[in-house]
């Protein structure tokens, strides 16, 4: 591989690098931007052609690590974009809370006529002994008040724009679930068939059990999943059924409403 092909390789994932770390797709990535080519186990699926014999060329293999590279990157700005996880929502809507409170504190500040509504009116006229009036300290607690009030609607905001993202995905499951839909979209659009083919073993007066799943998409699933990323063979499977299974129902329910 030519300092050319590694400059271009390394490039496509500076934009998601900005946006979040993991170590692991890190990993993967510097795999496909540094190993010479037809080094690794995906590099043989760079031909769009399954069925050609010649090995794929220099440009074909770049092209495709580009490819799996992209895959990578958005699923990990699909990751960051995602609604976060229940544990910090909690301690956000805390943090909120106690804002609420600490505005309430600095109100009780003020001067009893002053508190709240009744400030925006101002003083009392008859206030002859000087009991409400105001003095440095609560002037200063009050423009600490205003410099609260943004902060906590930023905040109420944020929680509020939670409620609409979709689920987490940051988990390690969801991980390979999120990368492997992100393949199977490219794979898909290059007008190859998803279906794997079912390996099933039936037991006598049994269902018949699925113990492999075999096809072209299956085993570049494997080559980049279990051989780079370092999945086990059964979660890979497991990610790939799930994928495929929903869309077949999402297929089959599009065609009903038809």
């Amino acid at each position: 591989m030519n300092e050319q092909s590694q400059e271009q390789l390394g490039g496509e994932w500076n934009s998601a690098r900005l946006h979040y770390a993991n170590l692991q797709d890190s990993f993967v990535v510097a795999q496909l931007s540094t190993a010479p080519f037809l080094r690794l186990p995906v590099d043989q699926f760079a031909k769009l052609d399954i069925g050609d014999p010649e090995p794929p060329s220099d440009a074909e293999i770049l092209a495709f690590r580009i490819v799996l590279i992209r895959i990578y990157a958005e699923a990990a700005i699909a990751r960051f974009n995602a609604k976060s996880m229940k544990g910090q929502r909690a301690s956000a809507a805390k943090a909120l809370a106690h804002l609420t409170k600490a505005i309430q504190h600095l109100d009780n500040v003020a001067p009893p006529a002053q508190r709240g509504l009744r400030a925006i009116f101002g003083a009392p006229v008859n206030d002859s002994a000087g009991v409400e009036e105001s003095n440095a300290f609560h002037q200063l607690c009050w423009q600490l008040k205003l410099d609260v009030v943004p902060i906590l609607k930023r905040l109420w905001q944020a929680l509020e724009g939670e409620q609409v993202k979709p689920g987490q995905v940051g988990a390690r499951r969801k991980r390979l679930r999120l990368l492997m839909e992100k393949l199977a979209d490219w794979w898909v659009s290059t007008g190859k068939p998803l279906a794997p083919y079912v390996y099933a073993k039936r037991l006598a007066g049994k269902r018949a059990v699925v113990v492999d799943r075999r096809g072209p998409f299956a085993s570049l699933a494997r080559a980049l999943f279990r051989d780079i990323d370092g999945f086990t063979d059964k979660e890979v499977i497991a990610a790939l059924t799930n994928v495929h299974e929903e869309r077949l129902a999402q297929r089959k329910a599009a065609l009903t409403a038809t």
